[in-house]
């Protein structure tokens, strides 16, 4: 029978690859089946993969303490940049809220395969198809396999910085339940998590059905109770920097706040702009009376904005504007829930059919600052002469008075409406299919398998014409405030005061509306595998297969969202215009093959020599027909000494997200190569002059966008090519002792016409720095608006999507040492492993070669990163000590000749866990742990202290916890 394969000994597989990280009770002379690792479908030892690869067993995650799989994933120092528990959101309003995405190198989780079992998952988002490994859940995971190198011969697009498979329990006799509570050393951030895995055998042990259930509920820790993050700081220009003059160009600022709005208003007689009496934004004054806010009793006082560096500047220190750093999460609050169901049954001696299903419910919520997001920073209040609110206000009626005006104008964001969203992320998975042996050599695996989910992301907002019906108030004969038009049961609302809105009003203007939107996959896969022919050194092992996929993915808002009332919409939802349904599929058929050759057995140059290759063409309905390859060579110099190579071309083509993202709105602060800041600046500075005095815009020209911010769409693109990939490694294995082993890779990835999403900076440079912008696709991403009188010559709108850049390429090196030793009557296990990384570099624009932007040893992209473990256990007990590092880093990479930032400098850091088990009986153990022992938080720099994906946000944190299993 096919798969009964040879035995093998599991502590000769210790010594011999240390890319495997195994647990200490692992390590004992036992016999086990052969096992299928990632990147590849030939059934073999994880020891005999020429791959970097890294397994984590179900004992190591237990030891570790980890009951969440994107923290897990976040120790290792291949993953960069995914989001865990512990890792910040760092701003606000992300639709994203609640997932927790793989990221291998760095290069995007897009690019990161993560499989089930060795199969493909329906995505997470229809903004991003990557895999929320939060619903995979921990107490089925038998192993984990982390694979650095080529792999996208084997399992098709998306493997293009690796792979990582969850490889789930099979079976189950018994129950489990594992109950955990903890929470910060501040007494937030509590966490509850109860997981509970049962199940039996049946019909003498032919059949298996095994159910699990996990929840979680966790909850926010806010940026403003760390001392780390509760400062509001920012880059600013330097007051003292001149050029040339070595001084740095930029400090940072301190209670950073919004100019144009508070949360009490500030009235002015003019909004928000360009004030000729100062040279530059702000507001003007009401007749002879300085612009106006409110003491924290209510009365009023002159309007104080702050230091500004420039006259243009928006953010600005201390004063009387809007500070936004109280809204924002350190820890994104989240509630899951994950249900599965694997059934098993042995069809006869030969086959067996089996069932997966698996439903998962993900809520996130996320707070954002109070409306901002109509017209450019609005919307503001026009408040009449007559308006019963101001009456009170009597300098500001009497200054009106004196001035003739009939109305102020009052900048405010609306603390009072509830500005949250909620994210929710549906997802059901089924899986259902045959495997076992056509002949005694060949044996076959077929599945069917379908996915769904389904995302609503449901903001709470409101209306810009009720809020402008809403605000126009008069007195009613009994001199009570009242709308001036009551038509759809107006209620007024008061502009003056911090959360001034009443709770009827609050009701009428603003409104939940939600954006919906679907994922669907489909994929069939039939493969067959076994000896192909016997050679003196072995047999020549071999995999094929078949595989039919289908993606589709459809976004539906609201009704309320495609349509605007008035030329207005919903408050940061629907600025740029009313919102459009949108759907797309595409399906790729493929066939691929492997096949894996023993060249010399026994010989006095090598033990063992091994050549494996992969061949897989894929026919897509997007891009057409795509050819990925792999070699590789496995060269077992002696007990002691290995050496393993490979090399492969990979294809991924746009996904799903990529192709038919949905539209969004954002506002962002632009830097405007016509502008007076920028004129002179530019990889070449004639031709920008020239582009944009085609526009007629004079060089002395200052955009208002130096201070104020552009309406930033970003969405899918349908027109998007393939990337293709070439991926290289070499590394060598060293068992210099029983229970001591050494492992060194290096490793090179060169992605071509790769999918990414520039920078509005990168956009609007490619563009203006070239002679053909009729021609030039940066171009067409950009409009001005020349024709307004107002503010002429402005960007008003910027496209930001997805295009194909010219190149990425990434390299660096991978060590991990294992050591294990007898210590007393217990044994002690060390696990090491570090990733160096060379470079992560991207060149956006073909016409530019030799303009690169470098994407390593800057701010959250250390070089180096590393994990060291330490477990030992004795008898009823074990404990277990680790280490995460952070390599230092720099802030921005500049060859300015004056220094852009004070020192340039971000710190390196150590992170410190410690958990202890104990066995009370046979049936229960009791654990308890803390994570960040040195309650190290993230260095005080902006872009770090709310956090980052690498950085932990939270602090130090205890937790508790029982497991009891029979």
């Amino acid at each position: 029978m096919r798969f009964k394969y040879s035995k093998i000994n599991l502590a000769l597989i210790a010594c011999a690859l240390s890319t495997t990280v195994l647990s200490a009770e692992e390590v004992v002379d036992e016999e086990v089946e052969t096992i299928q690792v990632t990147g590849s479908r030939i059934q073999r030892s994880s020891a005999a993969t020429p791959v970097p690869t890294t397994v984590i067993d179900a004992q190591q995650i237990e030891q570790l303490g980890f009951t969440n799989t994107g923290d897990l994933l976040n120790s290792l120092p291949a993953i960069s940049g995914s989001v865990g528990a512990r890792s910040g959101s760092g701003g606000t309003g992300d639709a994203g809220a609640g997932l927790e995405l793989a990221n291998l190198r760095g290069l995007g989780v897009d690019r990161t395969l993560v499989l089930v079992n060795g199969r493909r998952h329906v995505g997470s988002s229809v903004s991003n198809t990557s895999i929320d490994v939060g619903t995979i859940p921990v107490q089925m995971i038998e192993r984990v396999e982390v694979i650095t190198g080529a792999a996208g011969a084997v399992y098709g697009a998306d493997a293009v910085s690796g792979v990582v498979n969850f490889i789930m329990k099979k079976s189950y006799d018994g129950f489990k339940a594992d109950v955990k509570y903890g929470e910060t050393s501040e007494g937030d951030g509590e966490e509850v998590t109860l997981s509970l895995l049962g199940g039996l055998s049946f019909d003498n042990g032919k059949g298996n059905l095994m159910a699990s259930l996990d929840y979680t509920d966790r909850q926010n820790v806010h940026s403003k109770d760390r001392s780390w993050s509760k400062e509001a700081i920012s880059w600013v220009n330097s007051e003292v920097y001149t050029e040339n003059s070595g001084l740095p160009q930029k400090r940072i600022g301190y209670d950073i706040g919004f100019t144009p709005l508070n949360n009490v208003g500030v009235i002015a007689g003019t909004p928000f702009g360009y004030v000729p009496s100062i040279g530059g934004l702000g507001y003007g004054p009401i007749g002879d009376l300085a612009p106006q806010t409110l003491n924290p009793d209510g009365t009023l006082k002159n309007y104080d904005p702050g230091a500004c560096a420039t006259p243009f500047s928006i953010p600005c220190e201390g004063g009387d504007n809007y500070k936004t750093h109280p809204y924002d999460n350190l820890s994104v609050p989240t509630e899951r829930i994950v249900a599965s169901v694997v059934a098993s049954y042995e069809v006869g001696d030969d086959h067996e059919i089996f069932a997966d299903i698996k439903y998962s419910n993900t809520t996130g919520n996320t707070q954002y600052q109070g409306g901002l997001a109509e017209a450019a920073y609005g919307p503001i209040a026009v408040v009449n002469r007559n308006n019963p609110y101001l009456a009170p206000y009597t300098s500001v009626t009497s200054a009106m008075d004196a001035a003739g005006l009939d109305h102020v104008y009052v900048g405010k964001a609306f603390d009072s409406f509830d500005n949250t969203i909620e994210n929710k992320f549906e997802t059901i998975q089924m899986v259902f299919g045959a495997s076992g042996d056509l002949s005694d050599e060949i044996g076959y695996d077929f599945t069917v398998q379908y996915g769904q989910t389904n995302v609503t992301l449901k903001q709470h907002s409101f209306y810009v014409d009720k809020f402008l019906q809403g605000t126009n108030v008069v007195a009613d004969g009994n001199g009570n405030p009242v709308c001036a038009d009551t038509s759809g049961g107006c209620q007024p609302i008061n502009p003056f005061g911090y959360k001034s809105v009443s709770a009827e009003a609050s009701a009428w203007v603003r409104d939940d509306l939600a954006q919906r939107g679907e994922l669907n996959q489909f994929v069939a896969n039939f493969s067959i595998n076994g000896d192909l022919y016997e050679l003196d050194a072995g047999a020549i092992q071999f995999a094929a297969g078949l595989e039919y996929r289908k993606e589709e993915s459809k976004s539906t808002p609201d009704k309320e969202l495609t349509q605007m009332k008035n030329g207005h919409g919903l408050v940061g939802v629907t600025w740029g215009g009313p919102m459009q349904a949108v759907s797309g599929d595409y399906d790729v058929s493929e066939i691929f093959a492997e096949v894996l050759v023993p060249l010399v057995t026994d010989a006095s140059f090598a033990q063992d020599l091994t050549f494996e290759a992969a061949l897989r063409y894929s026919d897509y309905s997007t891009v057409g027909g795509q050819t990925a390859y792999k070699f590789g060579l496995d060269w077992v110099l002696n007990d002691e000494v290995r050496f393993r190579t490979s090399h492969g071309l990979a294809v991924r083509a746009p996904n799903v997200g990529e192709l038919f993202q949905p539209e969004t709105v954002v506002f962002e602060k632009i830097n405007d190569p016509c502008s007076s800041s920028y004129i002179n600046t530019g990889s070449n500075t004639v031709q920008r002059k020239a582009n944009c005095a085609s526009f007629g815009i004079p060089e002395d020209w200052t955009a208002f966008t130096e201070g104020g911010e552009a309406a930033i769409y970003k969405s899918g693109n349908a027109n998007l090519a393939a990337e293709e990939s070439t991926t290289s490694s070499f590394g060598i294995v060293l068992t210099p002792a029983e229970g001591f082993s050494i492992a060194l890779d290096y490793w090179d990835i060169q992605i071509d016409e790769a999918i990414s999403t520039p920078t509005t900076g990168e956009i609007l440079n490619n563009c203006y720095d070239f002679s053909n912008m009729d021609t030039n696709a940066f171009c067409t991403l950009s409009t001005r608006d020349g024709a307004n009188a107002d503010l002429p010559f402005e960007i008003s709108s910027l496209r930001n999507q997805k295009v194909n850049v010219a190149e990425l390429s990434a390299k660096g090196y991978d060590v991990e040492v294992n050591y294990q030793v007898d210590v007393g009557a217990g044994s002690l296990l060390f696990n090491l492993v570090g990733s160096y990384y060379d470079k992560r570099d991207q060149v956006v624009n073909a016409n530019k070669p030799d303009e690169v932007v470098e994407g390593v040893d800057i701010l959250n992209n250390p070089k180096a990163r590393g994990y060291f473990s330490t477990t030992y256990r004795q008898d009823n007990w074990n404990a277990n000590l680790t280490f995460n590092y952070l390599g230092s880093s720099k802030i921005a990479v500049t060859d300015s000749a004056d220094p852009i930032y004070p020192s340039n400098h971000v710190d390196s850091v150590i992170y410190v866990n410690l958990r202890g088990a104990y066995t009370i009986s046979d049936n229960i153990e009791a654990y308890a742990g803390v994570s960040n022992l040195m309650d190290k938080g993230p260095q005080l720099l902006p872009g770090l202290t709310q956090g980052s994906n690498i950085y932990d946000a939270i602090g130090r944190s205890f937790y508790l916890g029982a497991t009891y299993e029979f």
